[in-house]
């Protein structure tokens, strides 16, 4: 059943692929991923980028190298006088420079189906893909050339590796596996940092792992962020919307209900408490911090505009939580009437969505 599941798990990946490489091609580049591409990837050096001297709000080098390599490989650059101004439209543009962020979003989806597909059965695995796929922040960000879908793929490892620590013959290797995703985390954007602590401090409230390890997992990974943030350009914050929108768009209200009730619910399951329980407390925790934190320096006037997307490590927590909760509760049902029931309400959410981001986004 292994290896049935890996190829359908790849197939998983080819099909996302092609929905991602689809929205691209089908989505003109707006001025972010413009400026990106020609101020910071094209103006500058690798060891500019590695030392995270750019003009760029995150400067996290994991994602500018990729990109400045991807460019190269393909021997394709922006042409100069495009500016970061409104929108560009350019077919080939649209899909090599978005090339890296549709793999990594298509890796987190089929990571996320392979894992309840192995871990439970093949049917908590397609739960997990109408989850994944009825979530916006995934098809917004599938396809577009910015760090966001790096920060969701390496956001779903370190979830799965927190899962796996609680089964003790895997901890080591768990613990050893989120060592690495801190460090790439790290790189990939200072802001990590939140995240990153969070999750060392539920590690030293359960007591996983020795103190080197939790050193390692924790002080190299926020020495790194300290050191980027560092070097990123202060700009002044706002706030367009309410700031628990925020949060929202990540994390959707039914799913919070639904992982709240049920955490409380399967609070007497030992072996369920780090999943749904703590474990998504301590990263909406963390999220909160970085609210008060950006409120804090939140100013009048124009400034760095802060939106859903900067707390998009919320929104594979969401759906990873989501689903185990609702795999969770219906092994724990023996009335199969309660477990259709389950199933059908999840589909009935599910499915028009799915329809909704498919017409929203121009892929019909």
């Amino acid at each position: 059943m292994k290896q049935l599941y890996l190829f359908l798990a790849m197939l998983v990946f080819l099909f996302s692929c092609w929905v991602g490489l689809s929205l691209a091609r089908n989505k003109s580049l707006w001025n972010d991923e413009v400026y990106s591409q020609v101020s910071t990837i094209g103006g500058h050096g690798y060891l500019d980028l590695i030392e995270g001297r750019v003009s760029e709000g995150n400067n996290g080098p994991f994602y500018y190298l990729v990109q400045k390599f991807a460019g190269q490989v393909f021997g394709y650059e922006i042409p100069k006088g495009v500016v970061a101004s409104g929108t560009y439209v350019d077919q080939k543009a649209q899909l090599i420079l978005r090339i890296s962020p549709v793999v990594w979003m298509s890796l987190a989806i089929a990571l996320i189906f392979y894992y309840f597909s192995i871990n439970v059965a093949l049917w908590a695995g397609l739960c997990a893909w109408l989850m994944t796929m009825s979530t916006f922040m995934v098809w917004s960000f599938w396809a577009e050339a910015r760090p966001y879908s790096l920060l969701f793929l390496l956001t779903t490892v370190q979830s799965f590796l927190v899962l796996s620590c609680q089964d003790s013959s895997q901890r080591s290797r768990s613990l050893r596996g989120l060592i690495l995703t801190h460090i790439l985390l790290a790189f990939a954007a200072p802001g990590s940092i939140v995240q990153i602590v969070w999750v060392s401090g539920l590690f030293l409230l359960f007591g996983y792992g020795k103190k080197r390890d939790l050193v390692m997992m924790a002080m190299i990974p926020v020495f790194i962020c300290f050191y980027y943030y560092n070097q990123t350009p202060k700009f002044p914050v706002t706030f367009p919307d309410a700031p628990w929108k925020l949060i929202t768009a990540n994390f959707p209200i039914e799913r919070l209900l639904l992982v709240g009730a049920a955490g409380i619910y399967l609070w007497r399951k030992e072996a369920c408490r780090l999943g749904a329980v703590f474990y998504p407390g301590m990263m909406l925790m963390a999220a909160m911090m970085m609210l008060l934190i950006f409120k804090i320096k939140a100013g009048p006037g124009a400034g760095y505009l802060m939106d859903g997307r900067h707390f998009i490590f919320l929104a594979p927590v969401g759906i990873i939580v989501s689903t185990f909760v609702l795999v969770r509760l219906m092994e724990s049902s023996r009335s199969w009437v309660i477990q259709r029931i389950f199933l059908l309400l999840l589909i009935a959410l599910a499915i028009p969505r799915i329809w909704k981001y498919l017409h929203l986004f121009n892929l019909r």
